[in-house]
Parts: C-alpha cells; structure tokens; sequence
C-alpha cells in the first residue's frame, strides 16, 4: 500500500481559481474524489478549506500530476521545459503506508 502525502500550500494555483471558491463554486469533481477517498483521506485539522478543496478538485487544481522518483525530478523537470510544457511544482511524496492521502 501506498501513503500519498500532498502538501497544499505548494499546489499552483490557476488565476481565478480562489475567486471562484470564494464565489461557491464547487465541481462534482471535488464531491466525487471525496467519496472515492472515503475513509482513506487524511485532513490536518487546520488546513484552510480553499487549500483542501484545490488539491482534490481536478478542474480548479490543473494540470497533469506526475509521481517521479526523485533522483530523476530535476531531469523530467528540464525535459518538459525544453518540450514547452510548465513543470514548476513539487507537492508532496509517496512512500510505503498505511494505504491513504494525506493532506497538509
């Protein structure tokens, strides 16, 4: 199993997206991840809810998500750029675990 750690204080954030939430704005997207996670979803207590609804919202948070070994990170991270595409975010890890995301 898997533990998935995401911090969300280094999640890019696409303009207008806290307008948005601000406004009420709320995908299924983000309903859906929920139920999907279930149990399995670890919240720190005092993770702001725009934060906590950016990371499992695929429409607000966009973007492709990569997970990559880190002693090749910096290589992809040169490779996409050179290709065009923007690669500026590490978020989190992944390590052997108690099977669950967990957001701080």
């Amino acid at each position: 199993k898997l533990h998935i750690r995401i911090d969300s204080s280094s999640l890019p954030i696409l303009s207008g997206a806290q307008q948005a939430a601000d406004s009420g704005c709320r995908t299924r997207g983000e309903r859906n991840n929920l139920d999907y996670l279930g149990d399995d979803l670890k919240v720190a207590d005092d993770l702001d809810s725009f934060l906590r609804s950016l990371a499992l919202d695929p429409q607000t948070s966009g973007g492709l998500l990569l997970f990559v070994d880190p002693a090749h990170a910096a290589s992809l991270e040169e490779r996409l750029k050179d290709e065009g595409c923007l690669a500026n975010a590490c978020i989190g890890e992944v390590s052997d675990g108690p099977g669950c995301v967990e957001l701080f």
